[in-house]
């Protein structure tokens, strides 16, 4: 599985790794809002294991930052890897969602540009288009 979401104690840990995208984010949606609750102070997202997130996998982690907003509970991107921050980044939501230098983790072999390098990530101009307006358009 490419996620896990714990919740111990009163934090909420999620565990994103290998791929995020349509075939797993309904899922994830699902534990995230089966999860979340005034009890939650905290949500930690550890994402330096991602090789490639797409619009869903986004949008799946602005929907638990939504959450934890609406419970008053306090988000944190602890890792998070280049591949997926470079999403995020073009989407213009890494403030949104807390992504710093720091949280950044470079992999190992890492793509030299955004397209298929045989290693897993692929990510086109057209995706992050879509995306960026996805995100501006509030997901019509």
């Amino acid at each position: 599985m490419s996620f896990d979401v714990q919740l111990v104690g009163r934090v909420l840990h999620v565990v994103l790794k290998d791929s995020i995208d349509l075939s797993v984010t309904p899922t994830l949606k699902e534990h995230f809002a089966q999860l979340m609750s005034s009890d939650v102070t905290e949500v930690r997202i550890e994402a330096g294991g991602l090789t490639y997130i797409d619009s869903s996998g986004v949008a799946s982690l602005l929907f638990l930052r939504k959450l934890a907003t609406r419970f008053e509970s306090h988000f944190f991107m602890l890792s998070i890897s280049d591949a997926a921050a470079r999403v995020i980044q073009l989407a213009n939501l890494d403030s949104v969602l807390s992504v710093t230098s720091a949280a950044r983790v470079s992999p190992t072999a890492q793509p030299s540009s955004a397209t298929n390098t045989g290693d897993g990530f692929e990510f086109s101009d057209a995706d992050a288009l879509n995306l960026f307006q996805d995100s501006s358009n509030g997901n019509k």
